[in-house]
């Protein structure tokens, strides 16, 4: 007895066996119309199969080391991998992996690992792995942290991403929240370890915002930026405490007068340029009072009662705080990584 065989076709119809076919059996290329619907309903199934993905089995790996891993444990699998170290890398052999062979790479961590735990993720023999917002290059820049996940689907020399999750997109995004997040930091200029937060250590260097450690702590006006770390293993996060975020003014004209220009570069407080009319009193020679409107603080009066030329000078009553600023509700700045 003979299996039907399948293939991996989307049939656009089922045969209806009709009252005038004969009923035989055998390979239905041979005429054996009778498996002519369970071979058409077989590669619909292996078709469905083959692209929306399936687990055939789970497998557990801990990575306390550089790591490489078979496509024996890959092909058909839910991979889970318990980190016991951070920064280490795990390099994926897909050579041996058919075209539709899909698995998924979890990430977990034991009680041992150092929060946040992360692993790099390696492929041998493929040309590409597509999927994120960096086409070719998302293949040189997939970090997993504990409970970040990511599956493919293998096709000629192509690794398809056919689910995502984690900060792969998002990292170096800001935002607001009162409490500590999940996958970010406080932006509060701290060193943090390369091999923790490489993922945001990719994306300082890819944009452009990292400069020298010594020029982040001599200038405030370069704090918004990435500092390079002295001893090469670290690197600085900007410092956003008690700063309001600006959009760039990107050559619209508003912005004009920010130092250095380009993202990150903090601007000291200020109010527009402008004048007050100030109302001066004086008090002539025979006694009485006077008043006059003036637009100057120094302006001389030749004309003023009784014959004599006052120099009239003055100050306004000084008002208001420490600093120029709008209503304002303060929460803690993160940063994704």
């Amino acid at each position: 007895m003979a299996n039907l065989p399948e293939t991996s076709t989307w049939e656009t119809g089922i045969y209806q066996i009709e009252e005038t076919d004969v009923v035989r059996g055998g390979s239905v290329n041979s005429g054996g119309i009778s498996n002519k619907q369970s071979q058409q309903l077989g590669n619909r199934t292996k078709y469905l199969y083959d692209r929306l993905g399936r687990v055939a089995g789970i497998k557990l790996l801990t990575i306390n080391a550089d790591a490489t891993i078979p496509s024996t444990d890959l092909y058909d699998q839910q991979v889970f991998l318990t980190l016991a170290a951070t920064g280490k890398i795990a390099t994926l052999e897909v050579d041996g992996l058919p075209d539709g062979a899909y698995f998924t790479l979890s990430v977990i961590a034991d009680t041992s690992a150092i929060p946040p735990a992360c692993v790099k993720i390696e492929v041998n023999g493929l040309t590409s792995i597509l999927g994120g917002s960096y086409g070719v290059s998302f293949k040189n820049r997939i970090w997993l942290y504990v409970g970040e996940l990511i599956s493919f689907t293998k096709i000629g020399s192509v690794l398809y991403v056919t689910n995502l999750k984690g900060n792969h997109d998002e990292a170096g995004e800001v935002f607001y929240k009162p409490f500590a997040s999940g996958y970010a930091l406080e932006a509060r200029g701290q060193l943090v370890a390369k091999a923790n937060f490489p993922r945001l250590w990719q994306f300082a260097n890819d944009n452009s915002l990292t400069i020298p450690d010594a020029t982040w702590l001599g200038s405030s006006a370069k704090q918004g930026l990435f500092g390079i770390g002295g001893s090469g293993t670290t690197f600085r996060l900007p410092d956003l405490r008690g700063v309001f975020l600006r959009g760039l003014d990107n050559s619209r004209g508003l912005d004009i007068d920010r130092p250095f220009g380009g993202e990150g570069i903090y601007q000291e407080d200020a109010f527009k340029k402008h004048k007050h009319d100030l109302y001066y009193r004086w008090y002539n020679e025979r006694g009485a009072n006077s008043s006059n409107n003036i637009g100057t603080v120094n302006q001389i009066y030749p004309n003023s009662p009784g014959g004599a030329e006052n120099n009239k000078t003055g100050n306004t009553t000084e008002v208001g705080g420490i600093e120029t600023r709008p209503k304002n509700i303060a929460y803690t700045v993160y940063i994704r990584y």
